[in-house]
């Protein structure tokens, strides 16, 4: 593959977003907030937590890390990259993350779609059953119809995994797709990755 493997499994990765979600959920629950107030601020502090700990992952992992406030590198480009260690810049992961809203999901998608990365992470948080046109069914159709099918650029090899938690709880659905080859795909479809009972990165 053009990019080379992906730094982390999909399997790996998806079970480590799950298990930190976990944690901000069950610190949600025992700090007592009341149900509106704390799925609103669960939107915004689980998507900073996740992104914080998977910057400590990639750092951990000897990648550099943007945005990294210990070195004073900010956001580039997407809500989380990680790039090789210099001369190299590769980018070897792209992060985006969208809970609220499938407008939302789509846009960071369409961010993730235009970077030369080998792995792509979209995090989101829409509902299994929430009405027509705001849920996880309708979310990968669109995905599917009017981005990955359409899109010209896919690279082989080049992995979206999307990691849904549902209805902002700590349960999660993960799927990924896999370009098997270059330009336009008219087949591509998003298929269900199913983790281990209980696996943990």
């Amino acid at each position: 593959m053009i990019f080379g493997e992906p730094p982390i499994g999909t399997v790996e990765l998806a079970a480590f977003v799950i298990v930190q979600i976990e944690k901000r959920a069950a610190e949600s629950m025992a700090a007592g907030m009341p149900e509106l107030k704390k799925l609103a601020e669960s939107r915004e502090a689980w998507s900073r937590a996740v992104l914080n700990d998977l910057a400590e992952l990639g750092k951990n992992s000897k990648f550099r890390v943007s945005p990294d406030p210990a070195t004073g590198q900010g956001e580039y480009m997407h809500d989380l990259i990680w790039r090789l260690q210099l001369p190299r810049s590769d980018i070897v992961l792209a992060v985006e993350s969208g809970w609220s809203y499938i407008d939302d999901v789509l846009d960071g998608l369409e961010k993730l779609m235009h970077i030369k990365s080998p792995l792509k992470l979209m995090i989101s948080g829409l509902s299994k059953h929430g009405g027509p046109t705001n849920n996880i069914a309708r979310l990968l159709g669109r995905i599917q119809d009017e981005h990955l099918r359409t899109f010209e650029q896919h690279v082989c090899g080049e992995t979206y995994l999307l990691v849904n938690f549902i209805d902002l709880t700590a349960n999660a659905e993960c799927y990924q797709f896999v370009a098997d080859q270059d330009g336009k795909d008219v087949r591509a479809l998003f298929t269900r990755l199913v983790l281990a009972r209980g696996a943990t990165p």
